[in-house]
């Protein structure tokens, strides 16, 4: 019998990696692009899907950026963590 909040939480998982794997095809536009004539645009205004911050840059480009390196980190800890753990509880 399959439980619903670990499959929920395995998907969310998997959908988080594509996102970082298949991050700059994802994103409208780069992550670093500044277009200071639409700083502060909202999702609705055509600019980004989540819409800019002070220097014009898309948030979804930045927040997709960012969630690659955050998973980077997180999987090359856990990989850290385990060489040294297993053999230290051998």
């Amino acid at each position: 019998m399959r439980r619903p909040l670990i499959v929920g939480a395995g998907g969310a998982l998997v959908l988080l990696a594509a996102c970082a794997i298949f991050a700059p095809l994802l994103a409208s536009r780069p992550y670093a692009e500044q277009d200071l004539a639409n700083s502060f645009a909202g999702p609705g205004d055509g600019v980004g899907w989540l819409g800019t911050d002070a220097l014009g840059r898309d948030v979804w480009a930045r927040l997709l950026i960012g969630l690659r390196i955050s998973l980077a980190v997180a999987v090359f800890s856990q990989l850290v963590v385990v060489v040294i753990g297993v053999p230290v509880g051998l």
